[in-house]
């Protein structure tokens, strides 16, 4: 994953092997493929593909605001909490 602290852009990469026959092609690339990309790969080397959604960056705000949303709510309830009489005090009034 790469992040550019200063736009806030988000991309993510796959890492995928160069192998001779593929056999799982999450994890792998065939050579043919590779050499296309450029042909100084080689079997074993690691070639890395973006895969970022499309969505990726309205999805990471959405996500950020609810954190901040929710951090802020519990906030909001220590600092209730610290408003409330010690139990010193109630038991004082009995």
């Amino acid at each position: 994953m790469e992040i550019n602290r200063g736009t806030g852009e988000v991309k993510v990469f796959a890492r995928k092997i160069v192998v001779p026959e593929v056999e799982d092609s999450r994890l792998e690339v065939p050579l043919e493929e590779a050499k296309l990309l450029d042909p100084r790969y080689e079997i074993e080397d690691l070639i890395e593909f973006e895969v970022t959604p499309r969505d990726f960056g309205r999805i990471a705000a959405q996500m950020r605001s609810r954190w901040l949303s929710s951090a802020s709510e519990k906030r909001n309830e220590v600092l209730s909490l610290k408003s409330l009489p010690t139990a010193k005090a109630i038991l004082s009034l009995a």
